[in-house]
């Protein structure tokens, strides 16, 4: 089974400062903070707004990768591995 290379992401706080995009703040409630954790395939991440708990955004790779990078975590250069999910059904 592959290890998912940006699991050290999920649970942390990041802050919501740009204008446009993933990282604005929370339009819901208006926080500047949220909660990177893991997502259904076929997305990796998602942003949890931390006021309201509302799914604000899908987060793509290139910019967890750079997550990674700020934290001083390795960052993936192999190419990005297929993760296999157990279905929900129900």
């Amino acid at each position: 089974m592959v290890s998912d290379p940006y699991c050290q992401l999920y649970g942390r706080t990041v802050a919501l400062t740009a204008k446009t995009g993933a990282f604005r703040p929370c339009p819901h409630c208006g926080a500047t903070t949220a909660t990177i954790e893991r997502a259904r395939a076929p997305h990796l991440a998602q942003l949890i707004c931390t006021g309201c708990g509302k799914r604000l955004a899908w987060i793509s790779r290139a910019s967890l990768d750079s997550l990674l990078a700020q934290a001083g975590l390795p960052v993936p250069t192999d190419p990005p591995p297929v993760l296999v999910r157990e279905a929900r059904h129900g």
